[in-house]
């Protein structure tokens, strides 16, 4: 059954929807209060989204997801019949093998969603993801979106609960939380008496300048859960410092992102050639890794994140690794060092 809303208005909606649907790397800040459920029976639902307040009138039908986390979360909970389409700029970033057949039958919008335009027999009634800042455009009468903005392991598991009444699928949800939440809790057993690693994280690196890791963004938090500090946690968004400065802090393990951009062995090249990190000790030991950034970003890896990253810091620490995991699963492909 299709819309039965004006053809200009779709089309109208659907090209707002190409500005604010945006690529992997916009920030997860915290956000005060952010997706706090304000009323508690049934449809209508009310949430406050960051600065937004949002209304869910019945049970979304039509559901477009942006970025590679949200996508796979929503399969974790059972929802992939309801996915028409995914944004996601970078395709490079890989799908986890858990998640990458029933990601492949979704189909992947371009960064104008002009063929979803053109194929698409209905609009979607639902946006979940990560969101550009004037997505309050886009809650009109018959879409609402939904941003993704958990700060922290709390927040998103808020988030989920929350996407877990709207979709009426509590008894899948805290199914998975509960074995994320065991998992997690069992980690931190075991680097309960470890000292945290100092980490730097690598976006981007050239001439001098180096684009790193906020302190509010989702993979902070994921550092710590992985028993590490963020060297640049003080730092805001975008967190744009120098390699002097990133020298000065003496990481003890370096996280070389790849965001779908830049190849990371280039960065590695740049950090080995930079005349104020080549003398790093984690450097000259080869303490570094290669990362896909949707490992640090909310999504359904949290866990296995965490405990990746604890491997990687404390080798042995968590027993041999499993048949199949070695540290290359951090970035789905071998980007181990060289």
């Amino acid at each position: 059954m299709k819309i039965n809303h004006p053809t200009k208005t779709v089309l109208a909606v659907l090209l707002t929807l190409s500005v604010a649907l945006v690529t992997d790397t916009i920030p997860l800040l915290a956000q005060p209060q952010q997706l706090v459920k304000l009323e508690r029976q049934g449809y209508p639902m009310a949430f406050q989204n960051g600065r937004r307040l949002i209304t869910v009138k019945k049970r979304p039908e039509r559901v477009l997801v942006s970025g590679l986390g949200p996508a796979e979360l929503m399969i974790e909970l059972g929802l992939a019949n309801l996915l028409v389409g995914r944004y996601q700029k970078y395709q490079e970033l890989l799908p986890h093998p858990k998640y990458s057949e029933a990601l492949a039958a979704i189909p992947i919008l371009d960064s104008e969603l002009l063929k979803f335009i053109a194929d698409a027999s209905q609009g979607p009634d639902f946006v979940y993801g990560l969101l550009a800042p004037n997505a309050p455009e886009l809650d009109l009468k018959y879409l609402v979106c939904y941003q993704s903005l958990a700060a922290d392991k709390d927040d998103y598991f808020q988030e989920i609960r929350n996407l877990a009444e709207i979709f009426l699928i509590q008894p899948e949800a805290e199914s998975f939380l509960q074995i994320q939440e065991q998992k997690l809790r069992a980690l931190a057993r075991t680097l309960s008496d470890r000292m945290p690693i100092r980490v730097l994280v690598v976006r981007e690196i050239n001439n001098g300048s180096l684009t790193t890791l906020g302190g509010q963004e989702f993979g902070s938090a994921t550092l710590k859960l992985g028993g590490a500090l963020n060297v640049f946690a003080d730092l805001a968004w975008p967190a744009k410092t120098t390699t002097i400065e990133a020298a000065a802090r003496q990481p003890e393990f370096i996280l070389i992102l790849n965001d779908g951009q830049e190849s990371p062995y280039n960065k590695l090249s740049r950090l080995r050639n930079d005349p104020n990190l080549s003398g790093l000790e984690a450097l000259k030991e080869k303490r570094f890794l290669f990362l896909d950034e949707t490992y640090l970003r909310p999504g359904p890896r949290l866990a296995e994140a965490a405990e990746l990253l604890a491997q990687a810091f404390y080798p042995g620490a968590l027993g041999p690794p499993s048949p199949g995991q070695a540290l290359s699963p951090l970035s789905t492909r071998p980007f181990l060092p060289n």
